[in-house]
């Protein structure tokens, strides 16, 4: 696929969502937590990823752009390609697994070359914010999933 087959999203909020009912009687505690992307060209259009506490907390630091009180591994991730003058050229979210995981990759460039690498969507999305690069999703999958 092409660029022209990519939506370009935007990052919306986190939001917690309801525990079930199973989770409430056991006491456990795993709390879910969604994060809401938009397509960049038609704010109508949405769709949006489960992600943990952790994953949450850590994609609200950078959404506001905070630096995290001791060093996480996006802001090491983000020191490294820096000190190695990579970029960061984009995310693009290109699979749905059939247990409903977005698969992605992200596109790195140094002088030389440029190299794709397959992550977490999650992570990636938290570097794309460290590193104000784009994030992209098939139009395939998009159609698939957004409301």
């Amino acid at each position: 696929m092409t660029k022209k087959d990519w939506i370009e999203l935007e990052i919306g909020r986190i939001y917690n969502i309801e525990r079930s009912i199973f989770e409430k009687v056991f006491k456990k505690n795993n709390q879910k937590y969604v994060l809401t992307l938009f397509n960049k060209n038609d704010k109508t259009q949405k769709m949006q990823i489960l992600t943990g506490k952790t994953e949450s907390q850590i994609l609200a630091m950078a959404i506001e752009n905070i630096e995290p009180p001791v060093q996480t591994m996006e802001i090491l991730f983000k020191n490294v390609i820096r000190e190695f003058e990579l970029k960061l050229e984009y995310v693009l979210i290109n699979e749905l697994s059939e247990d409903g995981y977005y698969k992605s990759i992200a596109k790195y460039c140094g002088k030389e070359k440029c190299k794709e690498f397959q992550a977490r969507t999650v992570d990636l999305i938290t570097l794309c914010l460290r590193h104000s690069s784009p994030i992209y999703i098939e139009k395939e999958i998009f159609e698939k999933i957004r409301y």
